[in-house]
């Protein structure tokens, strides 16, 4: 079997890949993997492959020197695209660094795709997030659509989930995004002042760099990853307006041909699964509304904040190697006094419970640990001098 993870490897891929796909791929690519510095033992593999396909008849069966390696693997960007930039942008001792780190990481990305146990997990998930249950419902209607396409490809439509902080949406998110065997990236725009931080800048200027999107499709192990922008009616524009990147990235099309300002090479970014956050849709141009489903997600009842409480907690034990000491469900007493705080502060709040809890045990922690519920202190406590975050 022929090795692509050596150095270079993704190159001879991503140019195996479209040869597959082409047949007769254009015959300057040889150069074009010189160029990539690849290996000399990768480039005589690639070259052979490569001449002997597109000297081929597309109906004739080549041998292929690669072997049985499975291509139903992305490009999310084209690496002749980065070699004809480093090579107009030689100079650019900022620029260089960051192509180069775009070669060996790979343009190469897998693509998640829908399967009948995916499905069967979104069921649960509206039970542990009740107040999203109507986000899952049409979550799980898209991918039922998406699953009757071939491959079936985890997309779900451009959402916009309108709320007040502290609802939940991030848990919820990231959890879906284990669900759906994708990565999870977020940006807080509330607390940028750069208006090009989702798109970059051009490295012309002093703090020139990628931005938020393409960063992160390089980071992910998928195409299709989540990408959450939080707080999107926050955004602080100056002279640069943040949200005029999404005129191209929420539409399937032209997203195939992102261009961040700093890279200047297209990007596909079509299989990205968008989710914008907001308080409120005034601030956000109608354009951009019309490309995104709206959800108006409220607070969890106290009907529902037993079972969330729980999730948390639940979730907090896993996060931490601590947890394993502890008893995997609480009280309905605990359950009930967690009941008027938000998904946000629970955890907060549970943290300092499991301290509490050591801390009382400290001489007994060959036991398995059980939070109590006058280990819970509430913001309400304040009366009795006991706020959250003091001693």
């Amino acid at each position: 079997m022929y090795r692509f993870d050596k150095p270079g490897g993704q190159t001879c891929r991503a140019f195996y890949c479209s040869a597959l796909n082409q047949r007769k791929p254009n015959m300057g690519n040889k150069k074009k993997i010189e160029n990539a510095m690849v290996d000399d033992g990768q480039l005589h593999d690639a070259h052979a492959f490569l001449t002997k396909i597109a000297c081929t008849d597309s109906n004739e069966n080549v041998d292929d020197p690669f072997g049985d390696l499975p291509c139903d693997d992305k490009p999310i960007f084209a690496i002749v695209d980065v070699v004809k930039v480093m090579n107009e942008q030689a100079k650019d001792s900022r620029l260089k660094p960051r192509l180069e780190a775009m070669i060996q990481e790979g343009n190469m990305r897998s693509l998640a795709s829908i399967n009948d146990a995916m499905l069967g997990q979104l069921i649960p998930l509206a039970d542990k997030f009740p107040n999203f249950s109507d986000v899952v419902l049409h979550y799980r209607k898209a991918l039922l659509l998406a699953s009757l396409s071939q491959p079936a490809i985890v997309y779900l439509p451009p959402l916009l989930i309108v709320g007040d902080p502290g609802i939940g949406k991030t848990r919820f998110l990231r959890e879906l995004a284990k669900v759906l065997s994708v990565d999870f990236f977020q940006i807080d725009m509330s607390t940028t002042s750069a208006g090009f931080v989702l798109a970059g800048s051009s490295t012309s200027w002093s703090d020139g760099k990628p931005g938020f999107v393409s960063d992160s499709l390089r980071q992910s192990k998928v195409a299709n990853p989540i990408l959450l922008i939080d707080e999107i009616d926050k955004v602080s524009s100056g002279n640069y307006d943040p949200m005029g990147c999404f005129y191209t990235l929420l539409e399937r099309d032209t997203a195939r041909t992102f261009k961040d300002e700093a890279l200047t090479i297209a990007m596909d970014c079509s299989d990205i699964n968008w989710v914008a956050s907001a308080n409120y849709v005034e601030a956000i141009p109608a354009p951009i509304l019309s490309r995104m489903t709206v959800f108006k997600v409220k607070a969890p009842t106290r009907e529902q904040m037993p079972a969330i409480a729980q999730s948390v907690y639940k979730d907090l034990l896993a996060e931490n190697d601590w947890g394993k000491r502890f008893s995997q469900t609480l009280s309905m007493d605990i359950l009930n006094k967690l009941s008027v705080a938000s998904p946000r502060e629970m955890k907060r709040i549970l943290t300092s419970a499991a301290s509490e809890a050591v801390f009382k045990h400290r001489h007994k922690l060959d036991e398995q640990l059980q939070i109590m519920a006058d280990d819970i202190v509430m913001v309400e406590d304040e009366a009795n001098d006991k706020r959250i975050g003091f001693l």
